[in-house]
């Protein structure tokens, strides 16, 4: 019987430890302007495509519309199904239901593909910002429904703004009818400047 087992389901430290250095300093991250260079006051570029999805697929799983939009370091993707043949069937109004995700390689707090309780209430959020605009009553026993991917991201705030211009722009893609088409921004507090 041998003495030297190795577990082989344990991996082993290092030999040698080193104490980790703390550092108390704030960093103030506008201290010398934005990372991407821009002035305060300044709107991260635009550019918004509608259709993209729709001439990838000429099957019955083909999108109503679709829209890809861009903003700085911020990519979004949205699709509309529908209307089609809702769940309820006693409702006299339609429904809008909305799913939000992040691609796994979309941002640094976000690891899986499994979703997480932040991109439902993210979609909760999308749903209610977005269905007042919808005119609900003209698609009785009807479902709309958003599937939004986030293909990049640099920030929370701004990128449900991004997902909200990119669901507007593929609502109206499809045909959907509007009251209007919502827009969205995000603004933060720095001090005394927003």
């Amino acid at each position: 019987m041998s003495l030297n087992v190795v577990d082989r389901r344990r991996i082993n430290g290092p030999q040698r430890s080193v104490e980790p250095v703390y550092t108390t300093k704030v960093v103030d991250p506008f201290a010398s302007g934005r990372l991407d260079e821009r002035a305060l006051d300044q709107v991260r570029p635009i550019f918004i495509k509608t259709g993209p999805l729709d001439a990838q697929s000429l099957s019955a799983a083909a999108p109503s519309g679709s829209a890809y939009y861009e903003q700085g370091k911020i990519r979004v993707s949205c699709a509309i199904y529908g209307p089609r043949q809702g769940r309820k069937s006693d409702a006299r109004m339609g429904s809008f239901d909305c799913d939000f995700k992040y691609a796994p390689f979309s941002c640094s707090w976000k690891r899986s593909h499994i979703k997480t309780s932040d991109e439902k209430e993210i979609a909760l959020m999308l749903e209610h910002s977005i269905a007042p605009a919808i005119r609900l009553e003209t698609y009785p026993k009807a479902s709309i429904d958003a599937f939004v991917t986030v293909i990049e991201s640099d920030g929370k705030a701004a990128t449900i703004a991004a997902a909200i211009n990119c669901i507007s722009a593929a609502l109206a893609d499809a045909g959907i009818e509007l009251y209007d088409s919502v827009a969205a921004c995000s603004m933060a507090l720095h001090g005394e400047q927003w």
